[in-house]
Order: C-alpha cells, then structure tokens, then sequence
C-alpha cells in the first residue's frame, strides 16, 4: 500500500511539472460545524473563484441561525473544521475576513465578534470587529489578520474557522436591567454570512 501511494504521487508530480500552470482552485473535501451558533443543518460554506483568472478567491460561510444577545446566552461560537484539497504546487493563505449580519447594541453594552482561522499545528490568527454601544443596524466590516502563514504543499490541508460573538457590559455600569443587545443575521436576508480572502503562491 506504501509502495503504490509513493508511485502514484511521483506519477502526480511528473504530470504537474509537464503541463503548463493552471489557476489555483480549491475545493472543500469534507466540513465539520460545531458550536452554539451553528445547530446542525443551519451553516453553509461555498468557494468562490475569480472572473479575471479562475483561481478561488474567497471562501463564503452562510449561518442561518446565529445570534448571541444579553440578557440570555451573552457569548455564543462555531467552529468549522474544513479539510481542503490544494493544486499540487500550490499554497494559500486567508487574508482578509468581511462579516455582514445585524446588530442592536445598547448603550450600556458593548459588541464583539473574533474570527479566527487556524492551520492545525502552524498556527492561528485572530481579527476582531469592535461595536460599542449605542449601535443598531446591519453592518459590513472587513477585518485583516496581523499575521498569517501559508499552508503546507502537496497534502489535504486541515483548516479551522472559528466565529465567537459576544456582548459585554460597560465597564462601570452597575445596572443593566433595562439593557438589551443582540448581534444576530442580517433582517434582509436572514444570513449572517462571512468571506474569507485567498492569497495563492507557488510553493517555495
């Protein structure tokens, strides 16, 4: 079994370096959601590739059913654990995240939401979208991680994306019995939906 995967892959490789570059795409092998914010059947996840090259530029996380509010459950998250399949020759990293859905933050709260993406045993990074209350209304916001790193070459890649929401109160405010706050889908179209940015290199 070792000895055929060992010729297959250097079969691979020999055609990968005899054909001429193709755009990089990727594509989604399997998805795993977990967590407060995503019951089961309620996340979508879709790759998006470019008009100008055909590459995949953005991965699209659709909830249907995500909202965290105060009082109630003040801190709410989901965990997507993808394993992505990667052209040979290839690496990509995330870039750039955009968040769209609504919020309602009182003056007395403030809103948080963290979106981290994760290459299991590389590392992980974290960009953070800040509401303080008073705030109402749908919203789009783009946040870029301070760091990143690129995937490893030739192999399924294992990548996590972890959203966690919150709502906090002020610090100093000693009642907040009147106070409600809730970050939650868009009215419009019930989603909360996310984009993650693609960056592609060849593999050095």
């Amino acid at each position: 079994m070792k000895r055929f995967y060992q010729l297959l892959a250097l079969a691979s490789f020999t055609a990968w370096l005899s054909t001429p570059a193709l755009a990089a795409t990727l594509s989604i092998q399997s998805a795993k959601a977990n967590g407060s914010a995503c019951p089961p059947g309620s996340t979508t996840i879709t790759t998006i590739d470019s008009d100008y090259d055909g590459s995949t530029d953005l991965i699209q996380v659709t909830f249907s059913e995500f909202f965290v509010e105060r009082p109630g459950r003040t801190v709410k998250n989901c965990l997507l654990e993808l394993l992505v399949n990667v052209p040979r020759g290839y690496q990509f990293s995330v870039f750039r995240v955009n968040n769209k859905g609504f919020v309602d933050i009182h003056n007395l709260h403030n809103g948080r939401i963290d979106t981290q993406y994760e290459f299991p045993f590389v590392g992980r990074w974290t960009a953070p979208v800040l509401f303080n209350g008073p705030y109402s209304g749908e919203f789009e916001y783009y946040a870029d991680f301070p760091a990143s790193s690129w995937s490893p070459c030739n192999v399924r890649v294992p990548l996590n994306l972890n959203t966690r929401a919150s709502i906090t109160r002020k610090t100093g405010v000693l009642n907040e019995s009147m106070a409600y706050s809730i970050i939650q889908v868009e009215r419009s179209t019930a989603r909360f939906i996310q984009y993650y940015y693609i960056n592609w290199r060849y593999c050095i």
